[in-house]
């Protein structure tokens, strides 16, 4: 149980939000639903996804679904990043987590269109480390996290300790895991996820 910006605490409760991940009305309306009702935005998965049985080789596979698994799995990652995580940071920062895939790093035969969608996930979190919106700093369990740069913080109003910010790998050593955490949050790296 923790209480978050002077609301009542939270112990195992939700909302339901009826969100289409593809549309960016959509997802940016359920972000600023979810960040009112709970006084803030701490944490958000992108996790919406999947492939069908129509998914195929590059050379098979019919195109609608090609651009079903890139909107889905990928726009609608693009999105929620898009508008969670200016709302995270004006609410003192936590967690992005982007659901990807190992099939990212070494493919599925017959998945091309779910392969291409999740490598572009993995892809825009490494861009979102070269552009400095974050930073990574590897964590005691091995997997990558980081706290927000001062650039897109001081955008919101906030300031980063340099403390908080990591230096990042190499680029060779800079490929996310399948699920990807990264955290935005002004001043400290307590967000860290472990």
């Amino acid at each position: 149980t923790r209480t978050t910006g002077g609301r009542s605490p939270i112990s195992g409760q939700a909302i339901a939000i009826t969100t289409d991940v593809r549309v960016p009305e959509s997802i940016e309306v359920s972000i600023r639903k979810a960040a009112q009702h709970w006084g803030g935005l701490h944490v958000l998965h992108n996790n919406a996804g999947g492939s069908t049985s129509h998914d195929a080789s590059v050379v098979d596979a019919p195109l609608d679904e090609f651009w079903r698994a890139i909107k889905l799995d990928l726009f609608g990652t693009f999105l929620g990043c898009r508008f969670g995580i200016p709302e995270i940071i004006r609410s003192g920062g936590g967690s992005v987590i982007n659901m990807s895939s190992n099939v990212a790093l070494m493919g599925v035969a017959g998945r091309d269109c779910y392969t291409a969608a999740k490598g572009g996930i993995s892809a825009i979190t490494r861009s979102a480390l070269r552009s400095r919106l974050i930073s990574w700093v590897s964590s005691a369990s091995g997997r990558w996290t980081g706290s927000a740069v001062s650039e897109a913080v001081s955008r919101c109003g906030g300031s980063v300790s340099p403390s908080a910010i990591a230096s990042p790998p190499s680029v060779s050593d800079a490929s996310p895991p399948s699920a990807t955490a990264v955290a935005a949050r002004p001043g400290s790296n307590a967000a860290i996820r472990r």
